[in-house]
């Protein structure tokens, strides 16, 4: 869903909600993480 339909209201949450695991999988600052979700919804 989240390939086809990156704009929902819901998946946006789970993104935010996710930051923790996505950046202690990545070795990176949830910070980091958290701006690169905010480019990305930027770009699009």
């Amino acid at each position: 869903m989240i390939i086809c339909f990156p704009h929902m209201p819901f998946l946006q949450l789970l993104k935010k909600a996710l930051v923790g695991e996505i950046a202690s999988k990545l070795n990176v600052k949830p910070e980091d993480v958290e701006k690169a979700l905010d480019n990305m919804k930027r770009k699009q």
